[in-house]
């Protein structure tokens, strides 16, 4: 029967970041799965360029999907005084929790009202974030709101004018993407995976490995009122002609049919 497999992830690069063997085994299992492939889609050019090598088969970029209801919040006022949002789930190197937090603490000594609301697991009241924030004297200001369901994050992140996104790696960065959707300007990694590419010319990049270099990016993008609107009417525009989930399920519907019309050369598991 034909298939379509799509590629979320690098799994040999995310194994190394993480050191965990379950995660060494999962990429074992994805290297089987896809050398058999004849129908392959990748939700960014980034993960496209990692994995080509291991598919017998074109990979098609097709992005993921963002929900509706970021794109109804877009209603806030970008030029109102800032709040930044930052999204982490898991306290670990990838999401690089802890220099974001050393950032946000320098920006706060220029801004002593800035807060940072932060949502994802581990990083509720109490959880690890919390405690080594508590434990370095960089909890001053930040609002510690841990996993929440969907819909309930998204409406708290429309409240903020700016993302903090201080990832390591992302094969696509689905909050960024939905950052974009609501309107906020988003300071994410140059070298982050596929952060650059979701983010286009919408979005300021910078070496998410420096605090300094996070920090002066978002006192600058802060103090700048004009340069906040015009990234978020460019990130608004990009996020619905690329992310939105009409775009994607019509360029899903395509594959499918290229996949059915392959018949039989849609390969086994």
């Amino acid at each position: 029967m034909p298939y379509l497999l799509t590629l979320h992830d690098e799994p040999v690069r995310v194994a190394r970041m993480t050191g965990s063997a379950y995660r060494w085994v999962r990429a074992a299992v994805a290297w089987h799965v896809m050398r058999g492939c004849r129908h392959v889609t990748a939700v960014s050019p980034y993960l496209k360029e990692e994995l080509q090598h291991r598919v017998p088969a074109d990979i098609v970029v097709i992005p993921n999907p963002v929900a509706d209801l970021a794109f109804e919040l877009l209603d806030h006022d970008p030029r109102q005084v800032p709040r930044v949002g930052m999204v982490c789930n898991g306290w670990g190197p990838i999401k690089n929790g802890e220099r974001a937090l050393q950032a946000f603490a320098q920006v706060r000594r220029q801004m002593p009202e800035l807060e940072l609301w932060v949502w994802g697991q581990d990083f509720e009241r109490g959880g690890k974030a919390a405690r080594w924030a508590t434990a370095q004297g960089l909890d001053a200001g930040v609002q510690f709101k841990g996993a929440l369901p969907h819909a309930e994050l998204l409406t708290g992140l429309s409240a903020c004018q700016v993302l903090l996104h201080p990832s390591l790696e992302e094969s696509f960065g689905l909050v960024v993407a939905e950052a974009m959707a609501m309107g906020l300007p988003v300071v994410g990694g140059h070298h982050s995976g596929a952060v650059p590419w979701v983010l286009g010319s919408a979005g300021l990049l910078v070496d998410v490995a420096s605090p300094r270099q996070m920090a002066q990016t978002l006192f600058d993008l802060l103090r700048d009122s004009e340069r906040r609107l015009a990234l978020s009417k460019q990130a608004s525009a990009r996020a619905r002609s690329q992310f939105s989930v009409q775009a994607v399920v019509d360029a899903y519907v395509n594959q499918y049919h290229q996949v059915l019309v392959g018949g039989s050369q849609g390969g086994t598991l």
